[in-house]
């Protein structure tokens, strides 16, 4: 296929996006106070900003800004040769913006952020600062703590330092907790309400696939072809990759794993856009699988097949 049908299908992908992002704001907001922020809690009256369409929107632009420039110098300062900084960009915005609650602020954002950072902190070796920003991430967002012990034992796999490497580890992973636990001690001493709260939205799963519309079932199903035959590609090619592009695909690999179950397991009815969640990790994949194949028919063939249901998903809401 030519460069110029190439062009046309990534130009047409970019009108998509603007569509997206104008038809969010007409779209009628859902009631956020369901949503509650751990690390803010008792701090910041959460009533207040939900009630601020403005701030709300205001807080959602800069949190898509802040997960774009954080993908992006991954990309571009780290492994530029192996992904397309173009497509990252895409991807990522289009990723988010399938759910038109996107716009608005939510605690997705700050977790999602930390969760691309924690995927740098490994490119780097960082592992207390890795497990550190990742607990973090789950002090705006507590359900991420499901990944913590998850990313520890396979941090820890086959370590020669065992016990050094692990106590590095678990001091990261624990010091934002303590922290948290001794603040609302001293200063609100409702320490184990909070405990308590904590705890229930991390259990407070909602798995919605039965009570989802065809047409969200199908662009789910849509963009899980496009993924997963990305996915296939990178894990046929992953030994052929540099160094560093290929811990960058692993922790990617991982990172998405894990959103994609975290996504799923709480993702029904509520205002939380999860798909903020998986926007980073997904789309570092998918602009990899793009570098090499955006000339091919099956990459078009999957991209317009995704473009057309996010499309139609988004008519429905004004139908």
């Amino acid at each position: 296929m030519s460069k110029s049908k190439s062009a046309y299908w990534t130009h047409a992908l970019v009108l998509l996006l603007a569509g997206l992002f104008i038809t969010s704001f007409l779209v009628p907001m859902r009631d956020k106070t369901d949503e509650w922020i751990p690390l803010l809690s008792g701090f910041v009256d959460i009533d207040v900003l939900y009630g601020n369409r403005l701030l709300l929107i205001l807080g959602g632009i800069l949190g898509i800004v802040g997960l774009a420039v954080s993908v992006y110098f991954i990309v571009a300062k780290m492994v530029s040769e192996s992904f397309s900084i173009y497509y990252t960009q895409l991807f990522l915005l289009l990723i988010i913006l399938t759910n038109p609650m996107s716009i608005y602020f939510s605690a997705i954002y700050p977790a999602a952020i930390l969760v691309v950072w924690v995927i740098y902190c490994f490119m780097q070796n960082q592992r207390f600062t890795a497990l550190f920003l990742l607990s973090c991430a789950s002090l705006f967002y507590a359900p991420i703590i499901w990944m913590v012990p998850v990313v520890l034992v396979i941090l820890l796999a086959g370590v020669p330092d065992f016990w050094r490497v692990f106590i590095k580890a678990a001091g990261g992973m624990f010091i934002p907790y303590l922290y948290i636990l001794a603040f609302r001690f001293v200063c609100f001493n409702d320490m184990d309400v909070f405990i308590h709260q904590y705890f229930q939205e991390v259990i407070r799963l909602d798995f919605p696939i039965y009570s989802l519309s065809f047409i969200t079932l199908f662009m789910t199903l849509c963009f899980a072809i496009l993924l997963g035959h990305a996915l296939l590609y990178i894990l046929k090619r992953l030994n052929r990759q540099n160094i560093l592009s290929g811990v960058v695909l692993r922790m990617t690999i991982l990172a998405s794993l894990l959103g994609v179950l975290i996504f799923f397991l709480f993702w029904g009815g509520k205002s939380t856009p999860l798909c903020v969640l998986i926007a980073g990790p997904f789309s570092l994949l998918l602009s990899n699988y793009a570098l090499e194949n955006k000339a091919t028919y099956s990459f078009h063939a999957e991209l317009i097949l995704f473009m057309s249901a996010v499309a139609v998903a988004r008519a429905t809401h004004f139908i």
